[in-house]
């Protein structure tokens, strides 16, 4: 297994509503599916701890924990499983210690505050396709890999697939590997890897692998828009919130956005979210999501901003 945890205790960036975090809907500064409360006793459920003393600042697979201590205030632990061996969820009262750096709850007396991280341990092959100009992986490592060390570079940069070909070729992508038709014969993909063992494509054909690498969206606020939009691309409306999301995370963007309940927004990491000002979360939620709920939709004139995950 490559390096990274798929479990990991992370703060809890309170919003003041006192909502427990169960979905992606529930609260809006972290976006990390949580499971609050689980109590540890002896050995940790979780195995791996973080530097004893003072803010530390790890990533461990595609979270950075920045400054965090998510148990008694200043403890990190890190896992793959096992975070309820000791006991089912808790009541969130049991998890509400103040952090000792930073804002938020983290965990309490053998207690802890339970985040995915959306890490995944394990690479799974898609297949062989066709490449052309313009590539259909856009981001172009190099050449003199494995067929590991391809997915794993692939998987630290932020990307949800990699591609090898012509024995060495490393490419990565976050979408659009199938741009030029469906999957190809095996014989296409039938090239020995330069180096280590596998098969690393073809001439002009890809042998495309999922890194693992699950973008996990974070919330920045409600920002007020006018008709020169502050995000550079709309994508259209009638969009529920994983639509958006998802479309545009498959488009490469840094920024996603919903205005109105419904409309749709992308933006790349330079554009100027915020040229027209920041305003109160309350502002965007007053419409109803399609798809259900009014959190995090936005409002008239007003985009509920989030990163889209992707590095």
């Amino acid at each position: 297994m490559r390096g990274g945890f798929e479990v990991t205790i992370a703060v809890n960036r309170n919003d003041g509503t006192g909502d427990s975090v169960d979905s992606i809907y529930c609260t809006k500064p972290t976006l990390m599916s949580r499971q609050n409360g689980n109590s540890t006793t002896g050995a940790n459920a979780l195995t791996d701890p973080g530097s004893p003393n003072g803010p530390i600042s790890k990533t461990f697979g595609n979270i950075n924990l920045g400054s965090i201590r998510p148990q008694a205030a200043d403890e990190c632990f890190c896992g793959n499983s096992a975070y309820d061996k000791h006991s089912s969820k808790l009541p969130e009262s049991e998890c509400q210690k103040d952090c000792k750096y930073g804002l938020g709850k983290c965990g309490g007396g053998y207690r802890n505050s339970v985040y995915l991280t959306g890490y995944k341990p394990s690479s799974e092959y898609i297949g062989c396709f066709k490449d052309s100009s313009p590539r259909a992986l856009e981001v172009h490592l190099g050449n003199g890999f494995t067929l590991d060390g391809c997915i794993e570079d692939c998987f630290n940069k932020g990307f949800k697939y990699a591609g090898l070909q012509f024995k060495s070729e490393c490419r990565c992508g976050h979408s659009g590997y199938d741009k030029y038709g469906g999957v190809r014969p095996e014989s296409e993909c039938s090239m020995d890897c330069t180096t280590g063992s596998g098969i690393c494509g073809g001439p002009g054909r890809n042998s495309v692998y999922a890194t693992g690498f699950e973008p996990i969206a974070e919330y920045k606020g409600c920002y007020k828009d006018q008709s020169d939009r502050a995000l550079s691309h709309k994508v259209g409306h009638n969009y529920s919130f994983d639509e958006c999301k998802t479309t545009c995370q498959d488009k490469g963007y840094y920024y996603f956005a919903l205005q109105s309940g419904k409309y749709c927004f992308c933006g790349a990491f330079n554009d100027d979210f915020d040229k027209y000002g920041k305003v109160n979360d309350s502002e965007c939620d007053g419409k109803e999501c399609k798809g259900g709920g009014n959190e995090g939709c936005g409002g008239g004139w007003r985009n509920a901003l989030w990163k889209t995950g992707l590095k």
